[in-house]
Formats: structure tokens, C-alpha cells, sequence
């Protein structure tokens, strides 16, 4: 069978090297690739969806959301959500999902983090952001929110229906000292600089977590947490999620997840 991940910059996704080692590990001779695509050629990979040609893709930024037209059905949470990043083709009918939401419920639960009552500001409010948006709530955690535009911020909280769970910064941050901050924007924004731009008070936090698995280049120094969490995990369990989806098999008891994660850790060093 052949999967691929879709979107911009795709060459410097572990997602290939994630998803063949999955393979290896379970005797499976699948092929992943990264798939480099535009605006104007998502029809174009729906068509090899239809066809078989790719019986399976993720999807990263920034096109989680101009698949969605083109499915046939779509997971209810992925609907919520509002973003997909996984379809399987099932015999030419697209099936959507949004795997993000288990990727990071795995990542708070196996990092032993504790959210609860925690003063939590999220950054961002893309696809990753609305699955991470829809937990927080889901678990009735209260959080702030900052995105660089305010009114796509509006709208994602508006459609995921959890306004009674976030207040949404427009220009500066409140005084209150936050506990977590949440980074869901891309590797290519120096958060430093965004939250020194809206005041950030640049105290000890409890815990920094970014979705970035690449992310020692972009956090600096100032920010300091007692415990700092990139998203590796998170792209983990999504990608084991994905396979499950696509396999249509339970997966995640057959594949060491420690061992994976040591081996994607060797292309960070």
C-alpha cells in the first residue's frame, strides 16, 4: 500500500522516516512518502486518492482544511474540529479524520503533565490549534487564547463551540501570570519575540509545550519552564493512529514507542 504526507516543505517532515520504521517493525512492506504540494494541486491528489494510486495521506500545513470538501464522509471529532490531517481511501470513497486530537491526549497522558487548574495560553489557531483547543475543553480546562489574527481566532473558537472555556487576547496580555503555554504556531515564528510584542512577563512556567518537534532553534532563552515538551510524542501517536485508520487494526500495543522515539531523536542531534 502507498501513503504519503501532503503539504509545504514536506522534505523536512520525520513523518517518512517515522512511518517506515513503523513498517519495518511490523513486518509490513508499505511505502510513505513526503509529497510537496500547492493550492491549486490538491484536486490533483484526490484524484490518485480515487483512483488508488494513494490509498492513504496525511496532511500538514497549511492545507488541513481545503481537503475537506472533497471527502465523502468525515470523522464526527474531525467535523468538530473543524481540520483533517489523515484520509484513508476506501475503495475510492475519502474518509476523514483528524488524528492530532489522540496525538496530544498521548502526549499530556505518557509526559505525566498536569493541566488541571493551571492558568494555560495557547498560540495559534490553526488546524493543530482547534483539535488542542477542542481537548482543552473537552477536559474543562480553562485557557487564553493569541493568534496573529484575530478574527480567525474568533472564528475557530466559534466553531468548535468552546467560547465558555477561553477568552481570546486581542492586543496584550492580561497581568495574571500564566502557568502552561501551548505553542501551535509554525517552526518559522520566534514565539520570544510574538509574546514579548504583547507584553509577556517572561516568568518561570510550569510547563512550555510546543506541537514543533523541531523547535531548540526558535525557543529562546527567555522563555524557561521547569518542564519544556516539543511534539515528537504528539507526531508519534498520530502517526501510529493513522496507521490504524488506514490498516483498519488495532496497532499501538505491537509498536515500542520508546525505541521509535530514540530513533526519530537521532535526526534532532
Amino acid at each position: 500500500m502507498y501513503f504519503a504526507i501532503v503539504g509545504k516543505n514536506t522534505q523536512e517532515s520525520l513523518s517518512p522516516r517515522m512511518h517506515e520504521w513503523i513498517y519495518h517493525a511490523l513486518d509490513l512492506e508499505h511505502q510513505y512518502d513526503a509529497i510537496d504540494i500547492s493550492k491549486d494541486n490538491v484536486s490533483n491528489i484526490v484524484n490518485k486518492l480515487k483512483d488508488g494510486i494513494l490509498n492513504g495521506i496525511n496532511i500538514t500545513i497549511p492545507y488541513k482544511k481545503d481537503f475537506i470538501d472533497y471527502l465523502d464522509e468525515i470523522d464526527l471529532s474531525a467535523s468538530k474540529i473543524g481540520a483533517i490531517n489523515c484520509i484513508l481511501s476506501n475503495n475510492g470513497i475519502l474518509e476523514g479524520y483528524n488524528t492530532d486530537y489522540f496525538g496530544f491526549d498521548k502526549l499530556i497522558s505518557i509526559n505525566n503533565i498536569e493541566l488541571n487548574d493551571k492558568t494555560i495560553l495557547v498560540l495559534g489557531a490553526g488546524g493543530s490549534s482547534s483539535a488542542i483547543c477542542t481537548y482543552l475543553a473537552n477536559n474543562n480546562h480553562k485557557f487564553s487564547i493569541f493568534n496573529r489574527t484575530y478574527s480567525n481566532a474568533k472564528l475557530m473558537i466559534d466553531r468548535i463551540g468552546c467560547s465558555s472555556h477561553t477568552n481570546i487576547i486581542q492586543n496584550a496580555l492580561p497581568k495574571y501570570t500564566y502557568e502552561v503555554i501551548i505553542n501551535c504556531l509554525p517552526l518559522s515564528i520566534d514565539i520570544s519575540a510574538l509574546l514579548q510584542s504583547i507584553g509577556y512577563n517572561f516568568q518561570l512556567l510550569d510547563y512550555l509545550i510546543d506541537i514543533n518537534y523541531h523547535m531548540s532553534n526558535i525557543i529562546s532563552n527567555k522563555i524557561e519552564a521547569q518542564v519544556t515538551i516539543n511534539g515528537l510524542d504528539m507526531l508519534i501517536y498520530q502517526g501510529i493512529r493513522s496507521n490504524e485508520i488506514w490498516l483498519q487494526k488495532d496497532l499501538e500495543k505491537s509498536i515500542d514507542c520508546s525505541k521509535l522515539h530514540n530513533y526519530l531523536l537521532e535526526d534532532q542531534c
